[in-house]
């Protein structure tokens, strides 16, 4: 029983490692342009948002949450939204001109919030996250994911419904706008991640 309770309260911070390996394992199956490897592909992707629910669940459950896990938790999700984008970006799904400028803000706001969190932690000052940093984190996860169904539907024939332009027109219009929002959450949230920091610096 206590080697069980000992097992679940590392696997919070084991099922957040395994998402680095899902990146390779994903990008892989992208990379083949068949149906059944893009579903592969979308499939690994589901499963590896799951665990990024789960191992919070977990960490709760058995009161395993520590500050490792909320790092390290939080790293992994951003090697893995970039690590997909840089996939679906290569394949151009979405065009890197179009996200350049968004990727600069969230890339900055990312460091800046982690400086933030670092130098509050000096002080004993320990910063959650909030609910418009989690809301953020679903629309990128959902804006990942319209990508690689866009890429399951190019890799149909083009006579198939799959593969219709104006139906992948009206998916990467839906996920610019959904990547956009998530872009507005993310200086929302960096700004009140500011505010906490000039209030308790």
């Amino acid at each position: 029983m206590k080697l069980n309770r000992s097992i679940l309260k590392h696997l919070p911070n084991i099922l957040t490692i395994s998402r680095l390996f899902a990146i390779f394992a994903i990008g892989y199956f992208l990379f083949k342009n068949a149906p059944l490897y893009q579903w592969i592909a979308l499939i690994l992707y589901c499963f590896s948002i799951f665990t990024d629910f789960l191992d919070g669940y977990i960490a709760r459950k058995f009161n395993a949450v520590s500050g490792l896990g909320k790092s390290l938790d939080a790293t992994v999700d951003k090697v893995f939204f970039f690590g997909i984008l840089i996939c679906l970006i290569y394949l151009n799904i979405f065009s890197f001109w179009v996200l350049s400028l968004f990727l600069l803000i969230h890339v900055f706001r990312d460091v800046l919030v982690t400086w933030v969190r670092y130098v509050l932690h000096q002080k004993n000052v320990f910063v959650g996250a909030i609910n418009t940093g989690k809301i953020k984190t679903v629309f990128q996860f959902i804006f990942l994911f319209l990508g690689m169904f866009i890429s399951l539907c190019h890799s149909y024939p083009a006579e198939s419904g799959f593969n219709n332009d104006l139906f992948i027109h009206t998916l990467t219009l839906s996920a610019y706008i959904i990547y956009f929002a998530s872009l507005v959450l993310s200086v929302s949230s960096g700004i009140h991640y500011m505010k906490y920091f000039l209030e308790n610096k």
